[in-house]
């Protein structure tokens, strides 16, 4: 059965009021303070950018299916069958800003009608994202942890051409 699109989306009015207790509600509350970030640094506005021009959008949207694609990821989410474990989560679903989470079969059709033009754009703004990340925190190295390989860039390096083979384990100093 289809669903009116009013029925899926929903609205983040303001911020969620945040206490420190021991009381354990969800176990992703740190969504809502990564939402706030990217609200506060207008990456939000950035995402929904991209897709602006996308004629013929899914009922859930692009916009919003990119942030659970995003959420899905921090959350460590590796498979499209992890959407059902966080079907009931209320912290996903406002970070999403979804009423109701997308079956894995309409997040799979989704993402396979992005077309090479949105995912360039997506780079670019990824890119963006860590090159403003790096400015702001005044970095000199950055150090990128994927999977338990260790590629490590410094100034002069565009790009991760130079880095350690995965074969070789180095614990590198993580810079705060």
């Amino acid at each position: 059965m289809r669903s009116r699109k009013e029925v899926l989306r929903t609205r983040v009015k303001g911020p969620i009021a945040i206490e420190f207790s021991e009381e354990a509600l969800s176990a992703h509350a740190g969504l809502e303070l990564f939402g706030r970030f990217l609200r506060a640094e207008g990456w939000l506005d950035r995402i929904r950018g991209v897709f602006a021009d996308r004629c013929f959008d899914s009922d859930y949207g692009s916009f919003r299916m990119t942030l659970v694609v995003v959420g899905l990821l921090l959350l460590g989410g590796e498979r499209l069958a992890h959407l059902e474990q966080l079907r009931l989560d209320p912290v996903f679903h406002r970070f999403a800003s979804l009423s109701r989470l997308p079956s894995g079969r309409t997040f799979s059709r989704w993402l396979k009608d992005i077309s090479a033009g949105y995912r360039d754009r997506l780079r670019v703004l990824l890119r963006d994202v860590a090159f403003a990340t790096w400015e702001r925190g005044a970095l000199r190295r950055v150090t990128i942890d994927v999977d338990g390989t260790v590629i490590r860039t410094g100034d002069r390096v565009d790009g991760a051409e130079r880095g350690f083979p995965p074969t070789t384990r180095r614990i590198l100093p993580t810079i705060h």
